[in-house]
């Protein structure tokens, strides 16, 4: 059987940025953390990232499309990325 216990240090840090969603566009500085081939039901290849700003907010399920079913690439640019 599986138990639970409280702790009141984690019940609050939702209220910080600890473990938050990133909810406002803007520019952020940090990490991708995941990176997944993702394929559509219509064949359309992309690739799945979750992000992780320096301050420990997340954005999950930001995908870029790449390729098209046919085999044509997708013409969206990465150019939010650099080392």
């Amino acid at each position: 059987m599986t138990t639970y216990s409280r702790d009141d240090q984690l019940a609050v840090q939702p209220e910080s940025s600890f473990g938050a969603k990133i909810e406002k566009s803007g520019a952020y500085v940090g990490r991708f953390t995941l990176a997944k081939e993702r394929v559509a039901r219509t064949g359309t290849r992309g690739i799945e990232f979750t992000f992780e700003s320096e301050d420990g907010q997340t954005a999950r399920y930001l995908t870029l499309w790449v390729a098209r079913a046919n085999g044509d690439k997708s013409s969206t640019p990465m150019a939010c990325c650099r080392p």
